[in-house]
């Protein structure tokens, strides 16, 4: 562990991000537009259009390959996406010349996982038309992650090609219902999200479907023919009990794999939310999972 992450860690408990985010997800902002494509460098090139009422941007270099990641962004289904998650994307197709489709899915409390999965779905498939000739991966963190795993499940439930060939999770919130008995031993550890805080943005989430149903908690999903996951999770969050869970459960699946990617002493979303070596290092694994064979 880094002297700049126990410096993080440090920060985050005394300035208690808890409490804070507590605050951010009952009252998320809207209309940041920290991922529109004004945001992005002209060195790329993008294309931005709507699906409904989401935006759906690519950012690619002019002379980038085939390798396309389809990025779903944390922020408990509540918050939009942040600066950081604009940094990995410059990232991916910058130094790795991946292809980035950045999905901004309707978001609780004014949208349920059913309007999330229905605009995902239709942008999924013009981004494929668009692209015929690409290799499709995902991309989820946090919340994204939850989603990513889920969508894996109704692309494979309803037989939509082509199938993404690899996926990564990156701190993912699989089980809406929060109900591992191992979690609470987290809790106290996990400097930025709470059980309480959660149970409450999965509410708004799941509606009135039941929170096992496997598109809102993917845990209890079928996990069988998911492709090769690369699954990234701190040892310090409070989703580090059922990201072990997960781990498991793909071991033991048919035509699914896992790569498992431990952060020692990281709390949650250490991938994405700070930048310190251990995050830039995880990037480039990441990026590196996509582009080798």
């Amino acid at each position: 562990m880094s002297v700049l992450a126990k410096v993080v860690k440090k920060v985050a408990c005394q300035i208690k991000v808890r409490e804070l985010n507590q605050k951010f997800l009952l009252h998320p902002k809207r209309n940041t537009g920290e991922l529109r494509a004004s945001k992005f460098s002209d060195k790329f090139m993008k294309d931005e259009w709507k699906v409904e009422d989401s935006y759906v941007l690519t950012v690619k270099m002019k002379k980038g390959g085939g390798r396309h990641v389809i990025f779903f962004h944390g922020g408990a289904y509540v918050e939009e996406a942040l600066f950081p998650h604009r940094l990995i994307i410059e990232r991916f197709v910058r130094k790795y010349h991946l292809k980035v489709s950045f999905i901004d899915y309707p978001l609780a409390p004014e949208h349920t996982y059913i309007d999330t999965y229905r605009v995902c779905l239709k942008a999924y498939k013009e981004i494929v038309d668009k692209h015929p000739k690409d290799i499709f991966y995902l991309f989820g963190d946090s919340a994204g992650g939850g989603l990513a795993l889920g969508f894996l499940q109704l692309l494979r439930k309803e037989r939509i090609v082509p199938y993404p060939v690899k996926t990564v999770l990156a701190s993912p919130w699989l089980d809406l219902t929060l109900s591992n008995p191992d979690i609470k031993d987290y809790e106290a550890k996990d400097c930025m999200l709470s059980v309480k805080s959660l149970a409450n943005c999965g509410k708004w989430y799941a509606g009135k479907t039941d929170p096992k149903d496997p598109l809102v908690s993917p845990m209890f999903g079928d996990l069988h023919h998911v492709g090769a996951i690369a699954l990234f999770v701190g040892t310090e969050e409070i989703f580090y009990p059922d990201c072990l869970l997960l781990k498991d459960k793909l071991e033991h699946a048919r035509h699914s794999t896992v790569e498992f990617h431990e952060g020692k002493g990281m709390v949650h979303d250490w991938v994405v939310g700070y930048p310190m070596p251990e995050a830039k290092k995880a990037i480039d694994e990441i990026a590196r999972f996509y582009t080798k064979l």
